[in-house]
């Protein structure tokens, strides 16, 4: 009885073992083992077109922060654009892309969307008046108490001055402006 089950325990494993050989699994694209290669060209194709799109956010991203002057992004984004309008040429081509005729608005179309999260909606006069805002309320909230020995403003819980490192005391804590 003990070497039957022992035989059909083998006989199940050996069965087991071997399926992978009589019934090869088809995924979407062909053969599991032997890929359709227009598949793989087109999700390469893909994978370089998401590349120069990051490429070209990234590009508009530093040169809107001041990192590129306007030589280089105009340089920089003229090249990335022509080689992304190939590769939707190219991905057309395959059948598996954007239609022909709006190649370049694709791109221009994901490049406004990007563009979009990144850029902010305040131009320079907005910034400079935000600025001056921050700058009077921090001018406003200046320190009520300062040091004897430097004149340098002190909070209320401090017992030593941060500028010249004197022991402030009560007493050596004044309550008004230096002049």
């Amino acid at each position: 009885m003990e070497t039957i089950l022992a035989l059909a325990i083998a006989l199940l494993a050996a069965l087991f073992i071997s399926m992978p050989f009589f019934f090869k699994s088809k995924t979407a694209g062909g053969d599991e083992y032997f890929p359709d290669p227009r598949a793989e060209k087109t999700k390469e194709l893909g994978s370089r077109k998401d590349s120069l799109l990051t490429a070209i956010k990234d590009i508009e991203f530093d040169y809107g922060l001041g990192k590129l002057t306007r030589e280089d992004y105009e340089e920089l984004h003229g090249k990335y654009r022509m080689e992304a309008a190939g590769l939707l040429k190219e991905i057309d081509s395959l059948g598996a892309g954007a239609s022909a005729d709006g190649g370049s608005e694709d791109i221009e179309r994901e490049i406004r969307a990007e563009r979009g999260k990144f850029v902010s909606s305040y131009d320079d006069e907005e910034f400079e008046k935000e600025i001056l805002r921050a700058r009077e309320v921090s001018w406003n909230d200046g320190p009520e108490r300062f040091c004897t020995k430097c004149g340098s403003g002190c909070a209320q819980d401090d017992l030593y001055c941060s500028k010249c490192g004197a022991k402030l005391n009560q007493t050596e804590i004044q309550n008004a402006r230096p002049l």
